[in-house]
């Protein structure tokens, strides 16, 4: 930056404006959360859900329906069980109006846990200064989120 534009940052500064640029970045993804509908499989796996949920919504309710669903694919599936525990959440069974929640869960959580292991992985393993770490993990993370 110093030679290109006769500016210069500190690595504090920079590594601020990698953070800002990574959330600039995540708001598209935010944005087309909102246009997600349930489909096919969606419905199969919220249906106990949504009967549940009528009668009342608790963590007694989410861990009896997931196990349900869980045991009723597991007579007529061979699949990954906990993510069939995890997809019968789904949100869409509160409404419509909160599906968009799925999504927007999943971005935030692969961009959160990437970001923080990309951290861990470079500060205290390869003994990078923090804002060093900081921006390495921005990029990682911008390039994973950004590729999927």
């Amino acid at each position: 930056m110093r030679k290109i534009l006769g500016i210069s940052f500190s690595k504090k500064i920079f590594a601020i404006c990698a953070l800002l640029a990574l959330v600039i970045a995540l708001i598209p993804l935010y944005r087309l959360a909102l246009y997600t509908i349930p489909r096919y499989d969606d419905f199969s796996y919220g249906l106990n859900m949504w009967k549940a949920q009528r009668y009342g919504y608790g963590l007694r309710t989410i861990l009896t329906v997931g196990y349900e669903t869980a045991l009723g694919f597991h007579y007529s599936w061979q699949g990954t069980y906990s993510s069939i525990f995890m997809m019968a959440q789904m949100p869409g069974a509160l409404g419509y109006e909160h599906y968009f929640l799925g999504p927007v869960l999943l971005i935030t959580s692969l961009a959160v846990s990437v970001f923080f292991m990309s951290v861990v992985l470079t500060k205290h393993y390869l003994k990078a200064e923090t804002s060093d770490s900081i921006v390495l993990a921005v990029i990682v993370t911008l390039t994973l989120t950004e590729c999927i």
